[in-house]
């Protein structure tokens, strides 16, 4: 007679071989939390940056479509071109910047660099699922963010 009290269910088995089958894919909590330190300590002196006259005027000091964040001020930021460039999310942003800060630099500064450590937390997570392992994505963010 074969002994199956030593056995486990072909249920309960399956579970576990397929749970140990799969690599550990966990975040550890303290890096991305290090990665957007280290970005955002990197960019903090452009904060006290003022605006510069290479294409802020084009852009932000002496343009009129950021000044209207009306639904109709909207559309036309998504239906025209800027210097020859069509990028409404920019012109968008800009338009909620000088909503808030009108032209002082430091509101715009501190919301690009909030900006940055956001898309560099979803290069984080984005190589940390390619990869699964968390060494690869902080290095990648950390290139990305600095």
């Amino acid at each position: 007679m074969a002994r199956t009290g030593n056995r486990r269910p072909a249920q309960q088995r399956s579970a576990q071989q397929r749970h140990s089958a799969q690599p550990r894919r966990r975040v550890a909590w303290w890096l991305p939390i290090l990665v957007a330190l280290v970005t955002a300590y990197a960019f903090l002196p452009a904060i006290h940056n003022g605006f510069t006259d290479w294409d802020d005027p084009f852009y932000a000091t002496d343009q009129p479509l950021i000044h209207d964040l009306s639904p109709a001020g909207i559309r036309t930021l998504f239906s025209t071109f800027v210097e020859g460039n069509y990028h409404p999310l920019t012109m968008a942003s800009f338009a909620v910047d000088y909503h808030f800060w009108k032209l002082d630099p430091q509101g715009y500064h501190v919301e690009n660099v909030a900006l940055h450590v956001i898309v560099t937390l979803a290069v984080f997570g984005f190589v940390f699922l390619l990869t699964g392992q968390n060494a690869m994505a902080a290095i990648a963010a950390l290139f990305f963010g600095i």
